[in-house]
């Protein structure tokens, strides 16, 4: 059986080794959580770059794991991962996220996390509910599928 616990904290502050959160397959990780996580983890950006030279839209319902360099006391996390949920990105109130595209990404990340042998992954709260424009309990319905 699945566990589902919502806590509100900061997602930098997770005590999981593994967080993940949707992007967009632009390149730009300028705004919500793909900002905080960017400014914190440089390296995602660097891969999301790599990836974006390499894939372009074709990143979209892929999910890319990256190693972050290990910050003492700070954070327990290892690995982020980028879920390409999205192909544009606005502020324009418009639905952005590809709901396929982002459960493509999700059943990904689990089976990667299965292979991995990881119990556990930090998910932001509302992931693609906000900026992408995603309806909330149609994503919570996809994670609890998963």
């Amino acid at each position: 059986m699945t566990n589902i616990n919502i806590i509100e904290k900061d997602i930098l502050l997770a005590t999981d080794e593994v967080i993940a959160h949707c992007c967009n397959t632009k390149n730009t990780m300028n705004s919500g959580v793909a900002r905080v996580l960017r400014l914190r983890f440089p390296e995602i950006y660097t891969s999301d770059s790599a990836e974006y030279i390499k894939q372009g839209k074709e990143l979209l319902g892929k999910a890319i794991w990256v190693k972050v360099e290990t910050r003492p006391l700070e954070t327990s996390i290892k690995y982020t991962i980028n879920i390409y949920g999205q192909q544009n990105y606005g502020y324009s109130g418009t639905r952005f996220i590809d709901y396929e595209a982002l459960y493509q990404g999700l059943e990904l990340l689990k089976n990667d996390l299965v292979k991995e042998g990881y119990q556990s992954v930090g998910l932001p709260y509302k992931l693609a509910s906000d900026r992408a424009g995603g309806e909330w309990s149609v994503v919570l319905a996809m994670i609890t599928h998963i």
